[in-house]
């Protein structure tokens, strides 16, 4: 019998800072890291755990990484905003992606505020160059961000797939035929 194996293309996670404590400096969901180097990450429940951070600070700087320093790519996020949480309007929030081969790339969103801000949610997806990055920072000013979208790198995957596959091969002797 023949042993067959294939890896198929990496899922999505999505960040939903589901559990996120308000005032924490950092935030860790699905293997992933959410680091505020300035000020502190924050909820809209204030106290209770909630289901999006934001930033009440245009100098806050928000860094996310893999837990395990494993590279990844980014997808999407959901951004919002409004004159209840300070700033004007529309906001620009710059990410900047920290490339594995060295090198960085830089994209841009523009976030409009409204009076309902707490409905107002955007979605932003990022260029195909947000691909194979050690971590993603970026000044959220003002905005609630939610359902950061990340995809492992896909080469993380094929890898681990390979050693499997030499493991079984090692385990199982030699047919005729295979």
């Amino acid at each position: 019998m023949c042993v067959l194996l294939s890896v198929g293309t990496a899922r999505a996670t999505v960040i939903g800072f589901d559990t996120l404590v308000y005032g924490s400096t950092s935030y860790t969901e699905d293997g992933y890291v959410l680091t505020a180097l300035t000020g502190a990450l924050r909820t809209s429940g204030q106290g209770n755990p909630g289901n999006e951070m934001y930033s009440a600070s245009s100098a806050q700087t928000d860094t996310l990484s893999a837990v395990s320093g494993a590279l990844f790519d980014l997808v999407s996020i959901e951004l919002s905003g409004g004159p209840s949480i300070g700033g004007t309007w529309p906001q620009t929030v710059v990410f900047t992606g920290a490339l594995a081969g060295g090198g960085s790339v830089v994209q841009s969103f523009s976030v409009v505020g409204t009076a309902d801000w707490p409905n107002n949610w955007q979605l932003f997806n990022f260029d195909p160059g947000f691909q194979d990055l050690t971590s993603v920072s970026w000044t959220p000013a003002f905005t609630r961000a939610d359902n950061i979208t990340i995809v492992p790198e896909p080469s993380t995957a094929l890898l681990l797939g390979a050693g499997i596959a030499t493991l079984a091969r090692r385990r199982r002797p030699r047919r005729p035929g295979c």
